[in-house]
C-alpha cells in the first residue's frame, strides 16, 4: 500500500500502515 508516496506494510497485530524502516525496528 502507498500512502503518501511511502511503501508501507499492514503490521498485522495493530492493523496499521507504517514506513518499513519504522517497521523494522519495532518488536514483533
Amino acid at each position: 500500500v502507498r500512502i503518501n508516496g511511502w511503501d508501507v506494510r499492514v503490521d498485522q497485530k495493530d492493523g496499521y500502515g507504517v514506513p518499513p524502516h519504522v517497521s523494522s525496528m519495532s518488536p514483533l
